[in-house]
């Protein structure tokens, strides 16, 4: 089985697509063709940040990225379905991943032979929604990532793989937040060998019934204060 991939990110310096970028060359997939959604502020969406996420220095921007790897690079809004197709009438693209990215529609999706993947925060369904680190404290759900097709619903589809997080009772909310975001680096490597060597990928339902709300900042503020009982939970010492 031969995979084209394409990437769908921001078009600024995202960390996700930095570090999912890097491993895709590192995994020896030379033919990638990466698009870059203009950023668009999303109205009615509080991003305040209630602690500052851990951060290994600043990423580069996905086009220069691309320049150093050889990638395709192109800017396009991911709802524009035309100019989509037709970025991806001359390259063949069969399989996609979300490295950054709003919600696909579902014309998108299906272009794409062997579907879109994509890496959560969180168990899925039980954390869904842009606020999965708060509904892992909320619903006391284990730590953990993961890697699945998308559908057309948000947070749902057909799962691909779960990565759990080891946690320790040292760890801060900061910490446990950065080792979830590197567990998703982890999936995206097993994605990657995986499309390296033709694996066809092995799925199954996600049944979600709801999708989590966002929350308010003082609602998670309020939430942050389950940690020590979730920590109880999972810690290993």
């Amino acid at each position: 089985m031969k995979y084209n991939l394409v990437v769908f990110t921001y078009d600024t310096p995202h960390r996700k697509t930095h570090d999912i970028l890097i491993d895709i060359y590192l995994s020896g997939i030379n033919n990638v063709l990466v698009i870059g959604a203009p950023l668009v502020k999303l109205k009615n969406i509080s991003t305040d940040k209630i602690f500052t996420p851990i951060s290994c220095g600043e990423p580069l921007h996905p086009k220069d990225i691309c320049k150093r790897f050889n990638y395709q690079y192109v800017v396009c809004p991911h709802n524009d379905f035309l100019n989509i197709r037709n970025c991806l009438k001359n390259y063949g693209a069969n399989i996609a991943i979300i490295s950054g990215a709003r919600i696909l529609h579902k014309n998108i999706i299906e272009i794409f032979d062997y579907g879109v993947i994509n890496y959560h925060p969180g168990l899925l369904p039980d954390t869904s929604g842009l606020d999965s680190l708060y509904w892992m404290l909320m619903k006391l759900v284990r730590p953990s990532a993961t890697c699945h097709f998308i559908d057309h619903r948000v947070d749902a589809g057909f799962l691909i793989k779960e990565q759990d997080v080891r946690v320790s009772q040292s760890d801060t909310i900061e910490i446990v937040s950065h080792k979830i975001y590197l567990a998703q680096i982890e999936l995206n490597k097993y994605i990657c060998n995986s499309m390296f060597r033709g694996v066809e990928f092995k799925s199954t339902p996600i049944l979600r019934i709801d999708k989590n709300s966002q929350m308010e900042n003082l609602e998670r503020i309020s939430v942050l204060r389950k940690f020590p009982l979730w920590k109880k939970k999972y810690a290993y010492s």
